[in-house]
């Protein structure tokens, strides 16, 4: 297995795929890498700076986060089918975003008096819970007691992941804005001697547009430091294959045209 991409590695990687996404305006580019931005690039006298991040970017944490609230749903169930002497089950559920430390012990508590009402459904072997937990940041949608499996474990399978891509649309136009918002907030240390572009890559669910609301947010966040800010849609996966959508851009802030 090759190891994964370095930042800079995936930057060279983004840059020209998201050109060639842009239309006319990504067309004829010459680009260097370098550092806060990212890029310089020209196409005859035009200069722009070009500063390529990513929502989450540290997808080794959004996991650690994932894996740990996994665990207390898995340890909770594993106390209940232990109780009534069974050996393994099955859990099926999903999560719209990741649950932080301070909201762990809550949903803790709560399932716990989930499977308090629903656990006797347990007691046997192949009894399921299929009353949903329905939590700020996700569900449960069904428990199964398995003797033979041995264990209990988190459906992994496809179209049954904890530990998924998939987002909805307020979600990731509010990652968009926490992401710019970083961005802006170190602003100084930018070359800016030209004008800059920012592009954010969305490994999301696609984001079909931008709502007027969050362009409002992102023009007041980003005032005057970059001159574009641009959503790429481009799902996690690589390479893209036939199962992946594919990349799309969306332009969430351009300075420049509006004042025409």
């Amino acid at each position: 297995m090759a190891p994964p991409l370095s930042n800079r590695e995936r930057e060279r990687v983004i840059l020209p795929e998201f050109l060639a996404k842009l239309g006319s305006d990504g067309a004829g580019w010459t680009w260097q890498q370098r550092e806060r931005p990212d890029f310089f690039c020209e196409r005859g006298v035009e200069r722009i700076g070009i500063e390529v991040t990513e929502m989450l970017p540290d997808l080794g944490e959004e996991r650690a986060l994932e894996a740990g609230i996994a665990e207390i749903i898995r340890e909770n169930v594993r106390r209940v089918v232990e109780a009534h002497d069974g050996r393994g089950a099955i859990i099926d559920g999903h999560l719209r975003e990741s649950v932080r430390p301070r909201d762990r012990t809550e949903v803790a508590r709560a399932l716990a008096a989930h499977l308090e009402q629903h656990g006797a459904a347990l007691s046997t072997d192949r009894g399921a819970i299929n009353v949903p937990f329905h939590f700020a940041q996700g569900a449960v949608s069904h428990i199964e007691r398995m003797d033979d499996l041995g264990e209990v474990t988190l459906l992994a399978g496809m179209n049954h992941q904890m530990m998924d891509t998939a987002r909805d649309a307020a979600w990731i136009e509010s990652e968009l804005v926490a992401t710019v918002t970083k961005k802006v907030q170190v602003g100084e240390r930018y070359d800016r001697t030209r004008p800059l572009w920012l592009v954010v890559r969305n490994p999301y669910t696609h984001l079909p547009s931008v709502s007027d609301a969050t362009r409002g947010q992102l023009s007041a966040v980003n005032g005057d430091m970059f001159r574009r800010v641009y959503v790429f849609n481009r799902k996690a996966s690589d390479p893209i294959d036939g199962n992946t959508p594919q990349p799309i851009v969306l332009t969430a802030l351009a300075l420049d045209r509006r004042a025409r």
